[in-house]
């Protein structure tokens, strides 16, 4: 079933049980198996049963809030990082830019985006000691990349790496503070997971009581994905990007490993060492393809722009660590699988993140600096050459209270 039917199905199904993570095929019912996707299914469901409304239209609209309220919010905080007008139209280019990719995603895939949210949220704390809202924000980050990671597996991982660099080797903390951080936020993403796994308790006694089978497994298939992945270039090994063509190979190597068996999952992760030790150079060649589609990536999407702007103004190191960490990390569901957008809209939405980050810093200072100092002595010696020019004598501002430089200071800050 696609993911829609399998909504509906869904929704049909806790319409009439009461029991969420259920289908309903016919008039049988059994477990929904798009493990990756669960949360997915289960927030569309809850919305579509709370306010009643159709499955479809429920799953519009929890797109629509994880694409919309995360970039307003990122346009906010950005704006709270570095207040300027000029910043503002960067900061609103790099978002519109950002959207566009966004806008054809199949719904799930929007996790992937929605958990960067959290980067400039913690970076208006740079500078500080832990606060009150600083730990707050800890344990709400949890929350917050638990729900997405069961909307889609993994979606915060690349998250997870910056914010654990970022609070490790962060300077204005000691290691009681850093260790309560992450123990907030470790709290708080055991609670979506402890209600999930009730949840799903509470399918499989309802299944056992309908004398049903229980799904063999609850997470999905990684193997599976690494393999058809291997099929990203033509190649003599008759690999394609498809599900039959790993079902295929399973079954030739072994035939009982059938799809998704953990038996299956094994066969296939033998059958790719395999590959890894005698086809070196066509791993290879496919690795590099795929590397080279995600450059292509970092460069379209600004990141180079970041990479220039960081040798030029240059932020605390462990923030620059804490970026490189979540771009690499994000970078290998496009590096393990196929690098299309999709798989890929994590690495895009950090690239733009960094870029953003450091772009603004050069535009800030600037605004700051520049304006307040240098275009304001510009000013003041165009002044004094005029009324010179038409005087014939020299002209001498004399320091009254407020002082000239005060006053062109604030009146070119306020222009610019």
């Amino acid at each position: 079933m696609s993911r829609m039917q399998t909504l509906y199905a869904m929704c049909q199904a806790f319409k009439e049980t009461g029991v969420l993570l259920l289908i309903k095929q016919g008039s049988e019912y059994s477990a929904q198996t798009a493990a990756d996707d669960n949360g997915y299914f289960l927030y569309a469901t809850l919305l579509s049963s709370l306010f009643s409304l159709d499955p479809q239209i429920a799953a519009n609209t929890l797109f629509g809030v994880l694409l919309y309220v995360p970039l307003f919010l990122m346009g906010t905080f950005f704006y709270k990082l570095f207040p300027t007008r000029v910043s503002l139209l960067v900061i609103t280019l790099g978002l519109v830019r950002l959207s566009m990719p966004l806008m054809d995603l199949n719904h799930p895939y929007i996790a992937y985006f929605s958990v960067f949210l959290l980067i400039p949220s913690v970076l208006l704390f740079e500078g500080d000691k832990p606060s009150f809202w600083f730990y707050g924000v800890s344990f709400l980050a949890g929350l917050y990349c638990s729900g997405l990671d069961l909307m889609r597996s993994f979606a915060s991982l690349p998250v997870i790496v910056f914010l654990f660099v970022y609070v490790v080797f962060r300077q204005h903390a000691i290691v009681k503070q850093k260790a309560l951080l992450i123990g907030l936020f470790c709290v708080g993403y055991l609670v979506p997971v402890t209600y999930f796994s009730h949840l799903v308790k509470i399918r499989n006694n309802f299944l056992i009581n309908q004398n049903l089978s229980i799904p063999e497994r609850d997470n999905h298939v990684f193997w599976h994905n690494i393999y058809t992945g291997l099929g990203y270039l033509n190649n003599s090994e008759g690999i394609t990007w498809s599900d039959s063509c790993a079902g295929e190979a399973a079954l030739k190597i072994n035939p009982e490993a059938k799809y998704p068996s953990k038996l299956y999952e094994q066969t296939i992760r033998d059958e790719i060492f395999r590959l890894c030790k005698e086809k070196r150079y066509f791993m290879a060649t496919t690795l590099f393809a795929k590397l080279g589609v995600i450059f292509y990536y970092f460069l379209i999407y600004f990141g180079w722009i970041g990479l220039l702007c960081s040798y030029f103004y240059p932020k605390p190191w462990h923030i620059e660590l804490a970026f490189w960490a979540a771009l690499g990390v994000s970078a290998l569901p496009g590096i393990l699988t196929i690098p299309v957008t999709a798989y890929l809209i994590g690495f895009i939405t950090c690239t733009i993140v960094y870029g953003l980050t450091f772009l603004n810093e050069p535009l800030y200072s600037n605004s700051r600096v520049s304006c307040r100092s240098t275009a304001s002595k510009i000013i003041k010696s165009f002044f004094e050459s005029s009324f010179s020019a038409i005087t014939g004598e020299e002209t001498v501002f004399i320091a009254t209270k407020p002082s000239n430089d005060w006053i062109f200071n604030k009146a070119v800050f306020e222009f610019c």
